[in-house]
């Protein structure tokens, strides 16, 4: 392996994120039960071991709660039924049906400024990412339904989309977008 790929290497295996969860244990000093964080799985365990975070090394970190695969692919699937079903949304990917209904609804979009030479400061609003990797499950559940089933692009699409459709339409949808809540 030449130099460059080595150092490459190196730095992924510095960056690459592992997954922890929160546990409750005993902590041997002091026989207290303490709120702990340790690897969930095998493989996050021998990746803290190869970058030598061993037991009593004080790290840094910045924390986040992971986002739920389920949720993010049901998104998906709402957006391809929105592009098969609504007009305003036909002919889109995906992809582009969940940027557009950021831009129609105005949940997830953030002002974005532009200093444009001879023309002068622009500022426009544009869908924030929804990169899986960098939204905490939190911020998603408020862009998804406000955290309470009625805000967000559900709310938005319950207001302004859905009542348009045919009732088997709006019984079709409820079940895709229907999600059960924490512990159900």
């Amino acid at each position: 392996m030449n130099t460059s790929a080595l150092a490459k290497a190196k730095k992924k295996l510095r960056t690459r994120d592992v997954n922890l969860e929160v546990r409750k244990l005993v902590d041997p000093d002091t026989g207290e039960m303490i709120g702990a964080l340790v690897p969930a799985h095998p493989v996050d365990q021998r990746s803290l071991r190869e970058r030598k975070f061993g037991t009593g090394r004080l790290l840094r970190a910045t924390l986040r709660q992971d986002r739920n695969p389920k949720f993010y692919r049901k998104a998906h699937v709402l957006a391809g039924w929105l592009a098969d079903n609504v007009e305003a949304f036909t002919g889109l990917s995906q992809h582009d049906a969940l940027k557009k209904l950021q831009e129609e609804s105005g949940i997830g979009c953030e002002a974005v400024d532009y200093d444009l030479p001879g023309i002068g400061k622009l500022t426009r609003t544009e869908a924030e990412s929804l990169n899986f990797a960098d939204m905490d499950e939190g911020r998603w559940n408020e862009l998804w339904d406000g955290g309470t089933g009625d805000g967000g692009w559900i709310g938005w699409l319950r207001r302004e989309v859905f009542g348009g459709l045919a009732a088997e339409s709006r019984e079709a949808v409820e079940l895709i977008i229907q999600k059960p809540r924490e512990g159900a």
